[in-house]
């Protein structure tokens, strides 16, 4: 899976200054991060300066904006730029000698991605920093870098579905041509009732009315979404957008459904009690390889032990 390793924004807390960090090669990147910044869970010594990376997040929370900048000003589309840029290249975060990353993803999730929250009465709010969720997206980071598949286990009360569903939308959000497809061994898993689709179309809905990144869909609702809309240039009706697309499948009747055209990224939701998810892989497997070494897409599989 080929992912971003030029110019990833990077902050020294210490002296309070942006910068960027560019990697030779995407192993030079997966290096970095497995001896650099990946630890077990309890040892990444957080501390008060990480405590910023949802500070949108807080924002938002008592201003219900995460800019005052006019609307439409310079001011404002730089800023929505920068913040583009972290959501599709991660954070390097450096501060007393230590040094964290901050994936696109769990970024995009603290700042952008509201959740109903238990811990606040079930009210609709932001995800505090877990570093059990950080742990987890690192893992993922690491195996993308080094072109493997990333397989969890799933447990209560760890994010795990809005985490990944932030995750696929993020790609949706910000690459061209791409095709992210969420699998389960039945619907009502990924559905737009109680299942993860549920959960991406509240995202959808409020980055789309709360930030400067618009985007338009067409198709516009589960199983599958499509970033384009039809617009009239010199008289003649065109599609504009980056094309890339979420398509839900379910694997129930056919192991093999998921199968068929190239894809960035696979996500098998509750993969711990579907009965044939190892043959889904030894399917899906050649569909997004390149070579025995180099793979196109990647897959995710996670869930409770079944």
């Amino acid at each position: 899976m080929k992912i971003p390793i030029k110019n990833i924004p990077t902050y020294d807390a210490n002296k309070k200054e942006w910068s960027t960090t560019s990697f030779e090669t995407q192993k030079d990147f997966g290096d970095f991060l497995f001896n650099t910044c990946f630890k077990e869970p309890g040892e990444y010594g957080f501390d008060a300066s990480t405590k910023d990376w949802n500070k949108l997040a807080k924002i938002f929370e008592t201003e219900k904006a995460y800019t005052q900048h006019p609307e439409g000003s310079t001011d404002y589309w730089k800023f929505w730029d920068t913040e583009e840029l972290k959501s599709r290249l991660g954070v390097i975060w450096k501060n007393d000698g230590k040094t964290w990353y901050l994936t696109r993803d769990y970024y995009f999730l603290l700042n952008y991605c509201p959740i109903i929250n238990k811990e606040k009465g079930n009210e609709e709010s932001f995800a505090s920093i877990r570093d059990v969720q950080y742990h987890m997206m690192m893992y993922e980071k690491i195996a993308e870098a080094y072109h493997l598949h990333a397989a969890e286990l799933k447990k209560r009360q760890m994010l795990y579905s809005y985490c990944h569903v932030a995750k696929a939308l993020n790609f949706c959000w910000f690459e061209n041509k791409k095709t992210i497809k969420i699998l389960a061994s039945d619907e009502a898993y990924i559905d737009d009732v109680n299942g993860s689709w549920k959960i991406l179309n509240g995202y959808k809905n409020h980055i789309n009315q709360h930030t400067g990144w618009v985007r338009i869909f067409s198709p516009e609702s589960y199983p599958a979404i499509q970033q384009k809309e039809k617009i009239k240039v010199g008289g003649k009706w065109v599609t504009e957008g980056n094309e890339s697309t979420i398509v839900a499948k379910t694997l129930k009747r056919d192991v093999t459904t998921a199968v068929g055209g190239p894809a960035y990224w696979i996500w098998h939701e509750e993969g711990g009690i579907a009965p044939k998810a190892d043959m889904t892989l030894q399917y899906i497997d050649p569909a997004i390889s390149v070579s025995t070494t180099m793979k196109s897409g990647a897959f995710c599989i996670g869930g409770s032990v079944g």
